[in-house]
């Protein structure tokens, strides 16, 4: 976790906030650190290794969610209808359309 919120930083510094990248490489980090909680359990208790998952995964959903916020905005969609948010998500949504997408699948 100190990776993901220090070493992402580092990742294209003045276009970095911008852009898709950060997103990409920090849900690669979590899957692989998914990925070796799963393999080598660290926790004793089950409790704490349940959480632990947990929390990764909804960090991996927030990423995601994140891709589908950055890709339906104004300024990534081309001058024609089909944009990023239309080829990658597969629904023409505007930036309030995908903030409400967004909004309801973290609630549900």
């Amino acid at each position: 976790k100190i990776f993901l919120t220090g070493s992402i930083m580092f990742i294209d510094l003045q276009e970095g906030s911008n852009k898709i990248l950060r997103l990409s490489i920090a849900i690669v980090a979590s899957v692989l650190y998914q990925s070796i909680l799963l393999t080598f359990n660290p926790y004793k208790r089950k409790d704490n290794f349940y959480l632990a998952s947990l929390t990764n995964f909804l960090l991996i959903c927030c990423f995601s969610l994140g891709i589908i916020l950055k890709s339906c905005d104004e300024e990534n969609n081309f001058v024609t209808d089909v944009g990023l948010c239309s080829i990658f998500i597969g629904m023409s949504l505007d930036a309030y359309k995908a903030s409400i997408l967004v909004v309801t699948l973290m609630l549900g």
